[in-house]
């Protein structure tokens, strides 16, 4: 008998073991399982905020923006744009004048031409020659901001949207760009910025146009071209003088090589002083990283 219920406790002991495994199992697939939707469900997120996303991850992948035209269904225009809505009221008969509340925000003349001036919902009224109000249209002035940029590589891209901002989180998309100088080039309409490969730099405009024409809102700032440039691209020194070369904007943490085509004629030094010998011609070049820098040199007798 004892033995007998020795054995129904080591049966019901395997019994709830077995149920225990069983139920552990449950536990890990479900929660595997709301892991899963989880991962789902921020993946979708994440691709969302892909099309949102400003602009290149990489030189070879572009991420789409996403623009808008109107705010919660209120159309939206562009401080400074004038913008023609005379046709809005083209059923209400005579106009007399356009209010705009809130005050300051924009301004109607009385063709019809609005301009925006501060960033925010605005309510245009248009009154009669009677004093009565006998339209109303909204609109959302947006505000945009351009920043300054900089460049320090031969044939650097960047995309001067990623330095346009609102005073909100959503894009308008801009209608054209341009460049005042040639110290780069621009796409005019996705407003890539592209270095030149000649070592350009100084200062140049970047405008974004929101418009056409005499109409557009226009938006500026600087680009500043630092790529590494040398002190002289050409010299002309007497035998037995020395002249210091430098190289400006030179990327830090980088060495610079410096290096004579013809050592009989002049010689250079680690830090860009250098000798010249005897008459005759050549290059001086400073590297650094992948690109060169030269100057021609020509060495002209002492008694010259």
């Amino acid at each position: 008998m004892i033995k007998n219920s020795i054995r129904s406790v080591i049966t019901l002991l395997m019994i709830l073991v077995l149920s225990a495994n069983i139920y552990a199992e449950e536990i890990v697939f479900d929660s595997f399982e709301n892991t899963s939707t989880d991962f789902a469900a921020k993946a979708e997120s994440f691709e969302v905020l892909q099309n949102v996303s400003s602009n290149s991850v990489s030189d070879n992948v572009v991420l789409e923006k996403q623009y808008v035209t109107a705010l919660n269904g209120v159309p939206i225009v562009v401080a400074k744009q004038k913008v023609d809505i005379s046709s809005e009221f083209s059923s209400v008969g005579p106009i007399k004048k356009y209010v705009v509340d809130p005050r300051g925000y924009a301004k109607v003349s009385k063709k019809g031409i609005l301009v925006g001036k501060k960033p925010g919902k605005i309510t245009i009224n248009a009154v009669d020659t009677s004093g009565s109000i006998v339209k109303t249209i909204e609109r959302v002035v947006y505000q945009p901001r351009l920043s300054p940029m900089t460049i320090t590589k031969r044939g650097e891209v960047i995309y001067a949207e990623d330095y346009l901002k609102g005073d909100s989180d959503y894009l308008y998309k801009p209608t054209s760009w341009s460049i005042s100088k040639s110290l780069a080039t621009i796409d005019s309409q996705t407003g890539k910025i592209t270095a030149g490969q000649e070592g350009k730099h100084g200062k140049a405009t970047v405008t974004v146009y929101f418009g056409e024409g005499k109409n557009a809102a226009k938006y500026k700032a600087k680009l500043n071209v630092k790529l590494p440039y040398l002190s002289a691209t050409k010299l002309t020194m007497k035998a037995g003088t020395s002249k210091k070369l430098k190289l400006y904007n030179a990327p830090a943490g980088v060495p610079i090589y410096w290096d004579s085509s013809k050592t009989k004629v002049a010689t250079v030094n680690d830090d860009g002083k250098i000798k010249a010998k005897r008459e005759g011609k050549c290059e001086i070049t400073a590297k650094a990283g992948e690109y060169e820098y030269t100057c021609k040199l020509t060495v002209k007798d002492e008694d010259d």
